[in-house]
Parts: structure tokens; sequence; C-alpha cells
């Protein structure tokens, strides 16, 4: 079965053929140009080649999955730094001020890592692995296509014969290594990767172990195919959303699957690497870091337990207003699912793949109006069951408290522990939080020019220079507040933000790109990268693109297997 991984420059739709189907709710992405009106081409890919004869592994009869260099790109800008938003000048299609993605990938994952995914796969000794794997931020493919605005690549090539390996792959990031090998597997050995529930993968019956038994040999590249440069057309291919951890994710194992669920998160990474995703949702393990966080705000474990929704259901306790449905949630549950984020993490780093941790959105405890009694909290009956949901007002100083602390212990607890103690020190500086970060009836509602009687007092008014009349302001100072949270812990801090809140029909088509137009203010240049997750069906791509905001189109392939 082939199913579709759809990219987007703006408003030009691609495909990128992707073996297997997705898992329930899998949602994956590709970053996107801030603005940009070409017409679109009529093949697609993840990586492209600046060749004009036959490219590496281009199918015969389906879309080109390396296509030439008169295809669209893949990358999350206008242009290159200096053609769009950091110079002020217009990028492509004439935005002026369209922000450049600010991040680096390249140079992330270990050989060792790779080479040990693929004695995964091919079930093999990792001396048996065919590749020899080399990693180089500083590499430079050959034959950059017009259409890559990456510096991502890859090349195959003969290993050297004092290697004893078949291949040798050399790329900027683990991903793309991975992503390379993989399209060596399938277009010369006829292998596949898809899910354990689907499957799995098919690796033309055991051909590795033919290999080591002196059966087969491992098939030399064509001559037109060693050495040519395979490049990135955009830098992020993304994985997931925040319902995937419920609706799929919940009962994952590490390397072995739960019964009945036949995926673990180990076979989940490997397979993410074969796929070139190098950017995803790492949301597991959330709900100790704030028990502790809450217990400092003087919130019991019982009353954090009975708060949250049972293992299910997390998503919903986590921003959306559904609280103790399944509960309370077992600390056995919450202890469990910390370690498993420190194992997911240490794994999807080794991989190359960059986490995005939760950040502090404005969900709390309801005892928390009773705590602070001060503060611009709002208690509201459930949006879907359960019991009570409370949210307080990013402008009010106590979610800056919430949010410094909350940062602090997610770095504590899942960063990169990088002077031996034991305790994480630094991130990749990817965070998501979502919603209007309001009081009144969030995370989804708030009428336009609704203005917050405590916000002016407590964030402070906009400056002319800040806000101009294409903007909300209401959302502004929101946005503002709700990314210092993040950015006075981590000063590097990139917000992932979805847009899904922005698909619910309450902005019409001035209000929509004034709210746009007030994030993209409201965060530094560069640092603010918008989820179009349901791109194929309700597109927020135009008022997004026409506002410059960096953006990830996307798709949600059956809603948890209901469609």
């Amino acid at each position: 079965c082939v199913t579709t991984v759809c990219t987007h420059t703006d408003r030009q739709a691609t495909r990128v053929l992707v073996q297997g189907p997705m898992p329930r709710v899998l949602f994956v992405a590709a970053a996107v140009a801030a603005a940009s009106v070409a017409a679109a081409p009529s093949t697609s890919a993840l990586f492209g080649s600046a060749k004009t004869t036959r490219d590496l592994f281009a199918p015969a009869t389906t879309g080109d999955l390396f296509p030439r260099s008169s295809t669209t790109s893949e990358r999350d800008e206008t242009g290159e730094p200096g053609e769009s938003g950091e110079s002020g000048e217009s990028g492509e299609s004439g935005v002026v001020g369209a922000d450049v993605l600010d991040y680096d990938f390249r140079g992330r994952g270990d050989v060792g890592a790779i080479s040990a995914l693929f004695a995964r796969v091919l079930a093999v000794g990792i001396d048996d692995v065919p590749f020899v794997f080399l990693i180089d931020a500083s590499l430079v493919c050959s034959a950059k296509p017009d259409a890559s605005r990456s510096d991502l690549c890859y090349e195959l090539r003969t290993a050297p014969a004092t290697s004893g390996k078949a291949i040798q792959v050399s790329a900027t990031s683990g991903p793309d290594a991975a992503y390379g090998a993989a399209m060596y597997l399938r277009a010369y050995c006829n292998m596949s990767f898809s899910w354990d529930r689907a499957g799995g993968d098919n690796t033309n019956d055991g051909f590795a172990t033919k290999v080591m038994a002196g059966e087969a040999s491992w098939p030399a590249l064509y001559n037109h195919d060693d050495g040519a440069g395979q490049w990135r057309l955009r830098d992020i291919s993304y994985g997931f959303n925040v319902c995937t951890h419920s609706y799929s994710h919940v009962w994952y194992q590490f390397e072995t699957a739960a019964e009945h669920f036949g995926q673990s998160w180990q076979g989940l990474l490997d397979w993410m690497a074969l796929n070139g995703i190098n950017l995803h949702l790492a949301y597991t393990g959330q709900e100790e870091v704030y028990r502790k966080v809450y217990n400092s705000f003087g919130v019991d474990d019982v009353t954090f337990r009975a708060w949250s929704n049972g293992p299910a259901h997390l998503t919903w306790s986590r921003g959306q207003s559904m609280h103790g449905v399944g509960g309370p949630l077992p600390q056995e549950f919450m202890t469990s699912q910390w370690h498993l984020q420190r194992q997911i993490l240490e794994r999807s780093r080794a991989l190359g793949i960059v986490p995005i941790l939760p950040a502090f959105q404005g969900n709390v405890p309801p005892a928390m109006a009773d705590l602070f009694p001060g503060a611009n909290i709002t208690v509201q009956d459930a949006h879907w069951g359960g019991g009570s949901a409370a949210w307080l007002d990013s402008t009010d100083p106590l979610f800056q408290s919430i949010g410094d602390k909350f940062m602090s212990a997610i770095i504590a607890d899942f960063g990169m522990d990088t002077d031996g103690d034991g305790v994480g020190d630094v991130t990749e500086h990817w965070y998501e939080a979502d919603g209007l970060f309001t009081s009144g009836d969030p995370p989804w509602r708030r009428r336009m020019g609704e203005a917050d009687e405590h916000a002016g007092e407590q964030a402070g008014a906009a400056t002319d220079a800040e806000m101009d009349a294409a903007m909300d302001h209401e959302s502004f100072i929101h946005a503002r507040q709700a990314y210092l949270a993040m950015n006075s812990t981590d000063p590097e801090a990139r917000w992932m933000y979805q847009g899904w809140i922005w698909n619910n029909g309450q902005y019409d088509d001035v209000q929509l790109p004034q709210v746009m137009a007030a994030f993209k203010a409201a965060v530094p240049s560069g640092r603010l990268l918008v989820s179009d997750m349901w791109s194929e069906w309700s597109p927020i791509s135009q008022p997004l693109s026409s506002t410059g905001l960096p953006y990830l189109w996307g798709t949600l392939q059956n809603f948890g297997g209901t469609l």
C-alpha cells in the first residue's frame, strides 16, 4: 500500500510517496515557504536532484521521489537569508517581512545509531550492515537543484574496498543518511518499510541473510547514481500532533509492542528516520513534570491526579478542557511515562530527529483559583465532559511564574545532560503550546475586539512600533506573554503552534490575517512555526502565506480510524 505525505510550497500542493499506510491519526507534515505563488509542478519529493537524466530511485510510472530541478522545494522559508524577511525585502511572492525559520538541522545524529537502526531493520549484526555512514554538517553534495532551499543532503557512493561495505552514505544529518540508505534498499533491493500493524517491513525474503550466506550480493550503484547528490527541498519533515499521543501512542512500550497495539517506540522512531522525518512532537511523560510543578504552587498529588484524565484521554486534559475522565491518573503510570520519555528522547537524539517538548499554555487545576484568588483564572464547565476546567490568562504574572518553573523542570528532566550530573542542561530549543492564552472560555473561543480588563495593566500596552492596524491587539499581547514564558528560561526558544485553533470559523477572512500577523509580531523573527495541520481539508495556508509566517503543510489521515 502506498500513502502520500503532502508537502506544500505555500499554495503549491505536492506529494511524497511513502511505503506503507500511516498509523492511526499519524500527522506528517513538511515545512514550506512563507510565501510563494509559482505554479505547481507535476511531480514532487522530499529530496531533489539537479540531473536532467534519470533520477536516483525515480519510479517509472508514479511521481518522482527525487524530482529534477524544475520541481518545487521543501524548505520553510521564502528564500535564503537576505532574500526575504531578514533584510526587510520581499521574498518570492513579494510579501514584505516574510520570516525565515531560524534553525539548523545539520550535524545531528550519530553514525552508530544509524547503523544500529539498519541492523534492526535487516535483522543482521551491525558488522553485516552494508553501509558505511558519514555525517558531516559541512557536507555540500553535488549538483544542487535550483528548487532546493535547504542545506540538507545526502550522497550514495560505492564504498571503499577497505571498508568491507557495499555503499557509503554521506549526509548532513542522521535522518538524511537513514533516508538515503533506505532509498537504496527500496530501489535496488526491492524492500519497503512500514508499520507492524500494516504488515511490517518487507526485506525481500531476508535478502541480507542471503548475502551473509554467500547466496546473493548487494547490488552495485549505477554509474549515474554513484556520487549523485540528493538535496532536501525544504528543511523540515515533521511528525505527529498532540492527539496522536492519545489516539495511537498511549500504550506503546519502547522496545516491544504492547499487546494488541502492534507498534513500539523503537519501531516508530526507526520508521521516522527511514522516511526522513527530522522533527517530531515529544509529548510523553509531561504529567509527572506538571505534578511536581503544581506541587510547588500548593496543589497536592490527589488533586492533580483527579484533575488529569486517565491514560487514554490525556490529550484532552493537557489543553482541551476535559478533566477527570478515565481518572484519577495513577502515579505509577506517570512515573513510567516519564522514564519512557527519556528513552524516546535518547534514541531520537541519537538518530538526529529533533524533539519538540511541551510548554505551559495556561490550563491549570481549578484549585489554583482558590489558592490564588487574585489571579486572572476562569473556571468553566468542561467542553467534552468530566470535571471543571480552569484557564489562566497569559498576561497574569502567575502565568509567567508557572511557565518559568515548568520550563526549568522540562529542561532538567528531558534536556541533554552536558555536564554529567544527571540533570538536563539544554534542549534543542523547540517547544509546543497552543491556544489564545486568554481567560474567559479558552482555548478555542474569543471574539475579535473582546478586550481583557486585566491585560493592559498586567502585560503593558503594545507600542506603536509593535502594533499597527493590520494586527489584532489582544492576540499580540497574549501571544507575546505566552512566548515569554518559554523565552525567559530558554532564550533560544522556538515555538511550534498548531494552527487547528484557526480552523474553527471564529474569524472571518479579514480577522484571521490580523490574528496571524499579531502572533508573528509577538515572536522574534524566525522563532514561530505554525502547523497547518488539516491542509487537505480546511487549509489556512493562504493567510499564513500572505502574513509571511513559516508553516507546515500536513494531513490528518483518518482521525484515529473514525473515518
